[in-house]
């Protein structure tokens, strides 16, 4: 009897562990090279992406066409590239405009029934340069 406890106990466990895993939450963190990379990750789906002076307007935004593609479906996004599933808006100037040396900029994955993902970045030395992110204040 003891056995079939601790045999039911351990397929409960596996269970509980499967389905949090499934419940990954979602991130984005900045890749290397020039122009900027973003990754994101998790099972949430994406409304949008956008790239904006701090303080200022959207430069770049792309929309997903796709129904519910997950921030892991899409996977990573270069700045200035459109991702394949998704379609370019055309703010201001008609393609993404380069970032330039010195400022701050902030890249934003809006997502589906959670908090938006964004990390603010300055770019130093022709780099992207992390300064923010949403998960330093839990989101």
């Amino acid at each position: 009897m003891p056995s079939t406890i601790r045999l039911l106990l351990l397929v409960s466990l596996i269970a509980v562990a499967v389905n949090l895993s499934a419940c990954s939450r979602p991130s984005m963190t900045l890749g290397e090279g020039s122009p900027p990379t973003f990754n994101l990750s998790g099972n949430y789906a994406v409304q949008n992406f956008q790239v904006s002076q701090k303080g200022g307007e959207t430069i770049w935004l792309v929309y997903v066409r796709e129904n519910r593609a997950t921030l892991s479906g899409i996977g990573s996004i270069k700045y200035g590239v459109v991702p394949s599933g998704c379609c370019y808006q055309d703010i201001p100037v008609g393609t993404a405009p380069p970032l330039k040396e010195g400022m701050t900029y902030i890249a934003a994955a809006d997502i589906f029934d959670a908090s938006s993902l964004w990390i603010e970045f300055t770019i130093k030395n022709g780099k992207a340069v992390v300064t923010h992110t949403s998960a330093e204040r839990g989101h």
